[in-house]
């Protein structure tokens, strides 16, 4: 619809996220990454920022919440990996031998969209939020 537009910077996006290993080197349980990401031309790199707080830890793996500054295409992902604590069933930036060893089978990604606030056309506050879906906090389960 043309007469929905969003600001960028003024949307603020929160994501629940279970890594693999169990992050241990963040500062007030916080890591900030902050870099540029490409999709396939380097030349055509963008800056990119994500906010990393520990949730909760459990045995193997940590949940995060996230929040992003940026919404780069697979930000979280990629930034997650760089960290090298992928998220756990991440087909393409994850750690498939770490996967298989949670005996879990095939699994979607651990990653879930829970926040979004924005302002509409009209200056409204729109704050939209989402429970974890249920395979999430079955996994949550299993893992703990």
């Amino acid at each position: 619809n043309s007469k929905f537009a969003i600001v960028e910077d003024k949307i603020k996006k929160f994501y629940g996220v279970q890594f693999h290993p169990e992050v241990t080197h963040t500062e007030n349980g916080k890591k900030i990454i902050s870099n540029q990401i490409y999709k396939s031309i380097e030349s055509k790199s963008k800056d990119s920022i994500s906010v990393f707080k520990l949730n909760r830890k459990l045995k193997s793996t940590t949940v995060v919440d996230v929040k992003i500054y940026t919404g780069r295409t697979h930000q979280i992902r990629i930034h997650a990996s760089q960290m090298n604590h992928p998220i756990i069933f991440d087909k393409k930036y994850g750690d498939g031998d770490f996967d298989k060893s949670l005996s879990l089978g095939n699994r979607n990604i651990a990653l879930h969209s829970k926040n979004i606030i924005f302002d509409d056309t009209d200056s409204k506050l729109i704050n939209i939020t989402c429970e974890n879906p249920s395979e999430f906090n079955e996994l949550v389960d299993k893992l703990s």
